[in-house]
């Protein structure tokens, strides 16, 4: 059983900015923490950092910025500035994330597993 031994986290400033990657990103990637979900930057934005994915998603209502580029180019998946919302699938297995806009498009597919994140796209 997979996702029983994993962990998400949910907090508001993503883990690239200085101050929180500094506090927080080794104690994730030390233990077990599969997913981390943000908020703060009015855009998506989705990384994949020795084993840990993280998706800032904050295009959910207030004006929208650009995705924060200089936060750990040398591992992001894919950012883009729309409004946006993320619908995740959790079974026993994996977590299966869609991010779309607000016009429903589907911008981007996931799948997290306990040693990988791998775009479907």
């Amino acid at each position: 059983d997979v996702c029983s031994s994993d962990l998400v986290v949910f907090f508001h400033r993503p883990s690239y900015l200085g101050d929180v990657d500094a506090a927080f990103r080794k104690i994730f990637e030390n233990n077990g923490v599969n997913l981390v979900f943000s908020g703060h930057i009015h855009a998506y934005d989705s990384h994949y950092r020795n084993g840990v994915t993280y998706i800032t998603t904050g295009g959910g209502g207030a004006g929208l910025g650009d995705p924060y580029w200089q936060g750990w180019p040398d591992y992001r998946i894919k950012a883009f500035k729309d409004y946006n919302f993320v619908v995740a699938d959790v079974t026993s297995k994996k977590l299966d994330l869609k991010v779309y806009d607000d016009d429903n498009v589907l911008r981007e597919e996931l799948v997290v597993v306990s040693d990988r994140t791998r775009p479907l796209q």
